[in-house]
């Protein structure tokens, strides 16, 4: 027989949001990012 087991769902759910926001944090910084701020890179 199989018996679902109780998951913390709350827990889950901190680490997916944490995990999105990290995720839109680093898009949010590469869309700034644009090729004619690459001759900063060679300062």
């Amino acid at each position: 027989m199989l018996v679902n087991e109780p998951v913390d769902i709350e827990e889950d759910d901190e680490e997916k949001e944490a995990a999105d926001w990290a995720r839109l944090g680093t898009e949010q910084l590469f869309a700034g990012y644009s090729d004619e701020d690459a001759i900063y890179d060679k300062i």
